[in-house]
């Protein structure tokens, strides 16, 4: 029975814990991680408390949670999934802990109601699309550990009109940046290589050519 239960944590679609009436979910202290798909496509769930124990939110673990509005990622969980909250529709709010280094894959893409995020300055990578169409997004500022951002990162951000680079980005992947807001202010701290620059916002965001 234990097994069995074991591979359901890493291997389940669904609401591998069924919500309350409130659409709020603990995950059990017994647990150390959530699996790959633990609750894709629970509608249901509107809240979730991730305990100390957890130190992994496998991939695609909230993929499809549109009724999750909330997300406190506390600073024990050193890793994050690709596509763990890709197309939370309704996310509002984000907080990420001091345990994660990289933002994976796609993880908050298509978190169309995503309006604000801090990155902590123990994050070095942002991934590829990693916040592919959050439409609310209005602003992003990258510590200086930030040291590279994948491609399409922030593609079709539509509302993104402040962006300030990391003093230590050492590269950002094609259309990283591509149809953000027209005339959005850049601050780039002249971190960016002598042989980068920005060109324009609709098409490739940043070049190196």
């Amino acid at each position: 029975l234990t097994q069995l239960l074991l591979l359901r944590r890493t291997s389940a679609y669904g609401c591998e814990i069924t919500p309350d009436a409130d659409g709020h979910v603990n995950i059990p202290h017994s647990w150390t991680s959530i699996g790959l798909g633990a609750f894709t496509g629970c509608t249901a769930l509107r809240s979730v408390s991730i305990p100390k124990s957890i130190t992994s939110i496998g991939g695609s673990a909230f993929y499809g949670c549109s009724g999750l509005t909330d997300i406190a990622i506390p600073d024990n969980v050193m890793n994050l999934g690709d596509y763990a909250f890709w197309r939370c529709s309704n996310l509002i709010n984000v907080s990420i802990g001091a345990g994660i280094t990289s933002i994976g894959e796609a993880v908050f893409g298509r978190c169309t109601s995503l309006a604000g995020i801090t990155i902590p300055d123990t994050v070095t990578r942002i991934g590829e699309k990693a916040f592919r169409d959050c439409t609310s997004l209005t602003s992003i500022t990258f510590p200086d550990s930030v040291t590279s951002i994948g491609a399409d990162a922030f593609i079709r951000c539509e509302n993104l009109a402040n962006v300030t680079i990391a003093n230590g980005l050492a590269s950002i992947g094609a259309n990283a940046f591509s149809g953000i807001a027209e005339g959005a202010v850049i601050a780039d701290n002249d971190s960016l290589p002598d042989d980068w620059e920005i060109t324009n916002f609709g098409d490739v965001f940043f070049s190196n050519g």
